[in-house]
């Protein structure tokens, strides 16, 4: 049974997949050592958004996977 609550996490997970799809070409962006934080700041931002899509992941498709 598909509830806007699933729809919702559906939406969540989508949105994570695309910023990680997205963030990732832009790390390779940054060849002046001056923009090394930069980098630093996004790469943490897209582990951090990584993890909470794998979490998702676990909550919610492989509970339903099952079914």
């Amino acid at each position: 049974i598909i509830t806007d609550a699933l729809l919702g996490e559906h939406a969540v997970f989508y949105a994570q997949f695309d910023y990680l799809e997205q963030s990732l070409p832009l790390l390779i962006r940054f060849p002046a050592a001056k923009e090394l934080d930069q980098a630093r700041k996004l790469l943490l931002r897209v582990i951090e958004v990584a993890r909470e899509h794998f979490a998702k992941e676990e909550q919610v498709l492989y509970r339903l996977a099952p079914q």
